[in-house]
């Protein structure tokens, strides 16, 4: 598919980082802005005036995001990034007489195992912020039926219940014009320094990478062989040796691996050339830059942007503003791992804004842990509506549905998955249950929107957008 086209017939969309001008004679396309890739990670400042820097930036940034008249939102996820954003919309707004209204994904608690999300950072953002008009969003009590509506443009649900149209609906109800989110922060702002460590052990920077070895073991109580392992080696060795050791080891692959493995033979072969460059270098500022460019964040963009347009809701992303990812491109990597903890000058800037608890927290918890249990409740449904799906030629051609069948039958029990709840804030079976669920999703797309017609071979125009998407964004 030429890279300006979309799924409307006749309609062209406009490259990133461009601007159409049109006029009674002519239409001209052009860019206004470009990443710097010479200049990632070559400034030189101080921990403490990167801190400086980024929060006066950030600050700005949601300032000229917020409407001059109107209501204003934002999502409040209980992690760095949206509560950041939160805070800090919320005192801007209070300083202008008005209020912020917030949205918070939290599960449904069960009788049968306490479920550990995200409420206990999100009330330490409320007790702080006391006026902030709060609504938690719950997900739907179930999964969806076999035919709910899925958006024909993205692999999104119209049920009413999915938790981002509550979202949406919610604002509306209350004349919130604009959503901030801290989408984009993980490229940027805050990313979490994947590929600094061996970054510095190309480099030969033995020290600086003892000292924060040593950091990290103290911090998080790993080995020095297991930060080894993490940090240095699994970003030197070619990945299908470090997918062998995991297997060997007995680790279980992320759902993403999991969802691609499940892509027919053919979708992969075709699909393949899209993940390259996309996997994290032996350089923090390589990684910055194939994160920053990946295309997950403007599709994420596009969907939020399609779902808020049904309700007149905008979405903005501070920490995607043009000045806030130049300066955090700009930083060395070892600035973003130090003394133990990642996404440092970030939490620095945040210094007076979150909690202490929410500032220096190292792990968030998945979103919607129920959903896990639902799943291996429901097995036996899930087989049924994959016999049905199987008789599609569009979910054969596009899912390897043996493999599918395979991964379901093969779903831990509602004990187990009790007990890795329990035990674990990331647990081993979320994994495999985050796949099927994708793969599900994806089924019931091919199920509403595809035919039974063979159609032509992945990588022809007409399926090219369907694939790509399905195997990069499970």
């Amino acid at each position: 598919m030429p890279q300006d086209d979309c799924l409307v017939a006749g309609i062209k969309q406009v490259p990133p980082a461009h601007i159409l001008e049109v006029s009674r004679d002519a239409m001209s396309v052009t860019r206004y802005w470009q990443i710097d890739r010479a200049a990632i990670g070559t400034r030189r400042c101080s921990p403490a005036d990167a801190a400086r820097e980024m929060r006066r930036l950030v600050d700005e940034a949601v300032k000229c995001r917020l409407p001059q008249k109107g209501e204003a939102g934002a999502h409040l996820s209980g992690g760095l990034d949206s509560s950041a954003i939160a805070v800090l919309a919320a005192r801007e707004l209070r300083d202008r007489g008005r209020r912020l209204y917030a949205y918070s994904f939290l599960d449904r608690q069960r009788n049968d195992v306490t479920l550990e999300d995200e409420s206990e950072f999100v009330q330490s953002i409320l007790q702080q912020e006391d006026d902030i008009d709060w609504t938690p969003i719950r997900p739907p009590g179930g999964p969806p039926p076999s035919r709910a509506p899925i958006d024909i443009d993205n692999l999104t649900s119209l049920r009413a219940e999915a938790p981002e149209n509550q979202v949406c609906a919610r604002a509306e109800a209350q004349g919130v014009d604009v959503i901030l989110s801290g989408w984009g922060g993980d490229e940027g702002a805050t990313f979490n320094g994947r590929g600094a460590f061996a970054e510095l052990f190309r480099r030969g920077r033995w020290r600086s990478l003892a000292r924060e070895v040593s950091a990290l073991k103290r911090e998080r109580g790993w080995s020095v062989a297991d930060i080894l392992y993490r940090e240095v080696a699994s970003y030197l060795v070619p990945q299908s040796i470090v997918g062998l050791v995991r297997r060997v080891a007995g680790k279980t692959a992320n759902a993403t691996l999991v969802y691609q493995r499940a892509m027919s033979v053919d979708v992969r072969r075709y699909a393949a050339h899209t993940a390259e460059g996309l996997n994290p270098a032996a350089d923090g500022c390589e990684t910055r830059w194939r994160l920053m460019t990946s295309p997950s964040i403007a599709l994420r963009a596009e969907i939020w942007a399609q779902t808020g347009a049904r309700h007149g809701v905008a979405y903005a992303f501070p920490l995607l503003d043009r000045r806030v990812v130049e300066f955090s491109l700009s930083l060395p990597s070892d600035l973003f791992v130090r003394d133990g903890f990642r996404r440092r000058p970030f939490r620095d800037a945040m210094t007076g804004v979150l909690p202490p608890r929410v500032r220096l927290r190292h792990n968030k918890n998945i979103p919607f842990p129920s959903n896990m249990l639902l799943l291996t409740e429901r097995t036996n449904a899930l087989l049924a509506r994959l016999d049905a799906y199987e008789r599609q030629a569009r979910v054969r051609r596009l899912i390897d549905v043996g493999y599918l069948r395979h991964l379901i039958e093969s779903l831990p029990s509602e004990d187990a998955v009790r007990g890795q709840l329990v035990e674990s804030d990331r647990p081993a079976a979320a994994a495999p249950i985050g796949a099927v669920a994708s793969l599900l999703a994806l089924a019931s797309y091919l199920d509403q929107h595809g035919d039974d017609d063979p159609g032509p071979a992945p990588g022809d125009d007409d399926t090219a957008a369907t694939v790509t998407a399905a195997v990069a964004r499970p």
